[in-house]
């Protein structure tokens, strides 16, 4: 199911969490609180997540190359088996996050050590 990033807002809103499968690509959803949202398997490639919460956000499975995620939250999300390749993601929160068995392929890991990402946060890699 394709789905606009204003829609799945709305949807969320209105009490909805469950949105497994649903097709993002390129979706709008910069400056949004989405925790606890279901996103596993959902497609995400090219979408922007900057300045958003995802707190305990499930994105496993999850299409997400080329998202664009600056100052967003990924507070035990779990991105397991997702496709992260050629993400760009830069001073996020990803205390608790799940990354196992995750594409990282062309994503630059070197900001997730100090600072904002990973600080005291449990790194599950390959």
């Amino acid at each position: 199911m394709v789905m606009e990033g204003g829609e799945l807002i709305a949807r969320y809103a209105a009490g909805e969490r469950d949105f497994a499968g649903v097709d993002l690509t390129g979706a709008n959803l910069k400056d949004v609180f989405l925790d606890g949202i279901n996103l596993e398997g959902a497609i995400l490639d090219g979408a922007n997540l900057c300045f958003s919460t995802f707190l305990g956000a499930n994105f496993k499975n999850a299409s997400m190359e080329e998202i664009i995620a600056q100052e967003t939250a990924f507070v035990d999300a779990t991105f397991e088996n997702a496709n992260l390749r050629n993400a760009i993601i830069g001073e996020c929160c990803i205390d608790g996050a799940n990354f196992k068995g995750a594409i990282l392929e062309g994503v630059d890991q070197k900001s997730w050590s100090d600072g904002y990402i990973g600080v005291n946060g449990k790194f599950i890699g390959d």
